[in-house]
């Protein structure tokens, strides 16, 4: 099951985010995220406390992945091709979207995906839009299955400190 986050689910989350950095760190990641600058556990914090955070449970009781959706389009996204006109506030942007690694492979990424896209048909969104990092061959080949369109790239400074070209995508809900 998907659902919004609580105050409780946030160490899970964090815990994912660490064992994703571990992966990183051993050269089998592709996210180019930082341990200490992104994300952590102030990222799901702050998410979770703005309602932004969501989770989904592995039936066991725990947590084996977490996204965060709003309407908050990084400046990046300004020189973008989007298609779907758009304001900002009928857009859902997906962000951090993280399965435990030992989740990896059950379906569980393309379930978050459809649960942010059945999302913002619920509440009226004219598109889904998102980034990811343009060596994250898993998570571009992920969006363009389940239908995005590539819709630019743009070379940033994630959180002032991490260098990166991001891939944008979008798709019309």
């Amino acid at each position: 099951m998907i659902r919004r986050a609580r105050a409780e689910d946030v160490d899970a989350a964090a815990r994912i985010y660490e064992a994703l950095l571990d992966r990183e760190e051993a050269g089998q990641g592709a996210t180019n995220w930082k341990r200490g600058v992104y994300p952590t556990r102030a990222t799901a914090r702050r998410a979770m406390e703005a309602g932004w955070l969501y989770v989904r449970e592995d039936g066991a009781g725990g947590i084996c992945a977490s996204m965060i959706l709003n309407h908050e389009q990084p400046p990046c996204y300004l020189g973008a091709d989007w298609r779907v006109p758009a304001a900002p506030e009928n857009v859902l942007v997906l962000h951090t979207l993280c399965v435990d690694p030992s989740c990896a492979g059950r379906g569980i990424g393309r379930e978050m995906v459809r649960f942010a896209l059945s999302r913002a048909r619920e509440t009226g969104m004219r598109a889904v839009r998102l980034d990811t990092y343009e060596g994250n061959a898993p998570a571009r080949a992920l969006y363009a299955g389940l239908g995005f369109r590539l819709a630019g790239r743009a070379d940033v400074l994630h959180e002032g400190v991490i260098p990166e070209t991001l891939v944008l995508f979008e798709k019309e809900v």
